[in-house]
């Protein structure tokens, strides 16, 4: 599942259970349907308990999306998820927090 929510030029996103492929077309809404494109985005992944190399992707896309100009973390992954992250080195793309 996937919560957005836009405050001014920063969004949030909330991502909870798995996060796969399932549940692309309603992560690439929370971003590509808002009215005004905003320039700070934290993905919150606290509450995943696995990703998969098509979310890798779908957060790869979505830093294409938003440019290098705009600021992309991604916050309180567990530890696997986190692990997963660096391994795809994912530290090198996004801020983590």
């Amino acid at each position: 599942m996937v919560v957005a929510q836009q405050d001014g030029t920063h969004l949030t996103l909330k991502i909870s259970g798995r996060f796969t492929f399932s549940i692309y077309k309603e992560f690439y809404s929370a971003y590509k349907e808002l009215p005004s494109k905003p320039t700070s985005v934290d993905v919150d992944l606290g509450a995943v308990e696995y990703i998969d190399s098509a979310a890798l992707g779908m957060l790869l896309s979505m830093r294409n999306y938003f440019g290098p100009e705009a600021t992309l973390r991604l916050l309180h992954a567990n530890d696997t998820v986190r692990k997963i992250l660096e391994i795809a080195r994912f530290d090198k793309v996004f801020q983590f927090a």
